[in-house]
């Protein structure tokens, strides 16, 4: 990996590298750096200082002027707009949760809390609209009260999960971007010393990356105050407001407008809506309701493919995106693949230790024509991806403006699927002289059709899938998180297979498939008829819905009484093995009575299409020798006025009302005429 390769790598997963006074500086989320990348560090530290220094050492971001209005980035612009379009929508709620353990100094909590507000102005932002649009300004530092959720539970695992609960649905709540704040915190107490703290934010104040900075700060200025002294974190060098101000002239500027012209050009023409094979109709509006599914891999199968993708000069993660377009070329057909990937977008310094919605998207566009092997299917995705880092300052938001893609509320506009790689923090930590577990609380939310991502940390790797329950059912999901693994198994074994054939399954669904549900081999009843084995059925389940009509419904017990009447009576008529009967009530209940009711009697049934001309009728009724015709009053007058001998018998008009309903007499075997059918 040369120095760009890793740049970029270390920037997508989150990490910031700038150069200070010929030193390279690095800031990274807690378990990013692999020993793996800190050797790669070691070895380009000479080109990163030289590709870094020309432009990060340079220039700094300018303050914001705080004489006129502030404007919005342009994300917060996007999620402001979609506010004003659906008021009161919580898909974009934030929050992080922890589990407390020890004597919590609850005033030392409330004075950090407050500090973090304090540093942070943007957690104090409300929007408000001027004549140059949205803009942003900002409250006082607040005081900071926690009053504790409590349970009555008598049971420690109950009362642990029914404070976590209310403490969550404190924090989905909508929030109300014109009058803030935009930002919650809440306690609750499980016992004396166990809480649990959850800390919300609205997505327009906050991303994953400001998650770990809140996460970062509250450990040191928890620990300064519990133990009397002064923190020592120091003062934030620039604010979230700064940060929009450099953006907006940024996108003044011509280096956003080249990057743009990139954009344009690789995203242009018709983009492909992706065609899921979804388990239910797409609702014409997105409602954001998900759900998420996990299956785990093994760090030496994620090892395994991390070779081969350095063979080629590539990253592990261009090739899991590699094999996520795999998949989904090989779910839809579509060799045109389209997918989302966030990045943390903190590319300058001034920007690492704040608390803010910096984190982009960038759009991955791969031609999976052709079949190619893995192998050089990774080599169009490390290009792809190379590309897209040169390009990442293009707000997303400025992107879908710019091509003006077919709205539709129903779908998300370029991408409707993610992909991410993730290093986990560790599950377990200390805030202070408290032991601190952070807690994986599900948003029951997904922003998008389907995204998937891989979840490393130092004791586990996790393959998950955040999916709209809208289109989706879990086990759907589930099965293709096990097609990724099969996908990655495969690719390890035999780089250099085509595409299409590679495992999509693993052994024991292969097997499930192609062997068990297969497995058709039946026993042939050749001695039972077709009117037995649906009175067997009747006598099972005799309450059960055996056909609907429009509003009407009959069950199968009834279904069976009401054949048993007719057949008496077709008997009464001479209705014998050998005899025919003529169905003529078009596609109604009646004709289903009318067909077992023939059987029943040891009939063979006639069925008539009533479009036919009477010649034609009146031809099949003397050819085939009808001994009676079951038809409906409304269409009895479609019928020949010449039946000869037979009777003509209208179901809707006859009375069941003191017939004989039981069983009927068995004449027939399997090997009589059922039914005779003209042509």
């Amino acid at each position: 990996m040369n120095g760009s390769q890793l740049l970029t790598e270390l920037r997508r997963l989150g990490a910031s590298l700038w150069v200070e006074g010929r030193e390279l500086k690095l800031k990274a989320p807690t378990g990013v750096l692999t020993a793996e990348l800190r050797e790669e560090l070691k070895r380009n530290k000479a080109s990163l200082i030289a590709i870094l220094a020309p432009s990060d050492g340079a220039d700094e971001v300018p303050f914001a002027k705080r004489d006129a209005p502030l404007p919005l980035s342009s994300t917060q612009e996007r999620l402001w707009f979609l506010d004003q379009l659906e008021p009161g929508l919580t898909a974009y709620n934030l929050w992080l949760g922890v589990r407390l353990d020890g004597a919590l100094d609850r005033s030392a909590l409330e004075r950090s809390i407050a500090e973090i507000v304090r540093r942070h102005e943007v957690l104090r932002a409300r929007f408000t609209v001027a004549p140059s649009g949205p803009t942003q300004e900002f409250a006082a530092p607040p005081t900071i009260a926690l009053d504790p959720i409590e349970s009555q539970h008598a049971d420690e695992g109950a009362r642990r999960d029914e404070v976590t609960r209310a403490l969550v649905e404190l924090c989905r709540a909508p929030y109300d971007l014109a009058t803030g704040p935009l930002y919650r915190v809440h306690l609750g107490r499980v016992g004396e010393h166990e809480h649990v703290l959850v800390v919300g934010m609205h997505h327009s104040v906050s991303d994953g990356w400001s998650l770990g900075v809140l996460t970062d700060e509250l450990r040191a200025l928890y620990a300064a105050y519990t133990e009397g002294r002064e923190p020592e974190l120091p003062e934030l060098p620039r604010q979230y407001a700064d940060y929009c101000a450099w953006q907006r002239e940024f996108l003044e500027g011509g280096a956003y407008a080249g990057q743009l012209e990139f954009w344009k050009e690789k995203l242009g023409g018709e983009l492909p809506i992706l065609q899921l094979p979804t388990d239910r109709p797409r609702p014409p509006v997105q409602s954001f309701a998900g759900d998420n599914a996990r299956v785990e891999l093994s760090h030496d199968e994620l090892s395994a493919l991390g070779e081969l993708a350095k063979s080629e000069g590539a990253t592990l993660f261009m090739a899991l995106l590699a094999l996520y377009q795999t998949l989904l070329y090989r779910l839809t057909g579509q060799p045109d693949v389209v997918v989302g990937t966030p990045i943390a977008a903190r590319n300058r310094p001034e920007f690492h230790n704040l608390i803010g919605y910096f984190a982009n998207t960038l759009v991955v566009r791969t031609d999976l024509a052709g079949g190619p092997s893995f192998r050089e299917l990774l080599r169009r995705v490390r290009g792809n991806c190379l590309d897209a880092y040169e390009n990442q300052d293009t707000p997303f938001e400025r992107l879908v403006n710019a091509l003006q893609p077919e709205r539709d509320l129903a779908t998300t506009p370029i991408v409707q699927t993610l992909f991410s790689l993730e290093e986990a923090p560790a599950a377990h930590s200390t805030i202070g002289d408290l032991s601190a577990e952070f807690l994986d609380l599900t948003a029951n939310v997904s922003r998008m059709d389907l995204t998937f991502g891989v979840f490393r940390s130092t004791e586990t790797v996790m393959l998950w899938a955040e999916y709209c329950t809208d289109l989706f059912e879990r086990d759907t999901v589930e099965r293709w998180l096990r097609g990724f693994k099969a996908l990655l198994l495969g690719v390890v074994r035999d780089p250099d297979a085509p595409i299409t054939g590679l495992p999509i399954m693993g052994e024991d669904e292969r097997r499930l498939v192609l062997e068990e549900w297969n497995g058709t081999a039946t026993e042939i009843r050749e001695d039972v008829c077709a009117d037995q084995l649906f009175e067997e059925q009747a006598a099972r389940t005799p309450d059960a819905i055996a056909l609907v009509e429009g509003a009407h419904e009959v069950s199968y017990g009834e279904l069976d009484r009401r054949a048993n009447a007719l057949a008496h009576r077709l008997r009464e008529l001479g209705v014998a093995p050998g005899a025919s009967v003529a169905i003529a009530t078009g596609r109604t209940i009646e004709m289903f009575v009318g067909i077992l009711a023939t059987l029943k009697a040891g009939g063979a049934y006639v069925p008539i299409d009533l479009d036919y001309p009477a010649e034609r009728l009146a031809y099949i009724f003397d050819d085939v020798g009808v001994r009676a015709i079951l038809t409906r009053a409304e269409v009895g007058a479609a019928l020949p006025t010449e039946t000869g001998d037979a009777h003509v018998i209208e179901l809707d008009a006859r009375s069941a009302s003191g017939e004989d309903t039981g069983a009927v007499e068995r004449r027939t075997t399997s090997k009589d005429t059922a039914y005779v059918i003209y042509t």
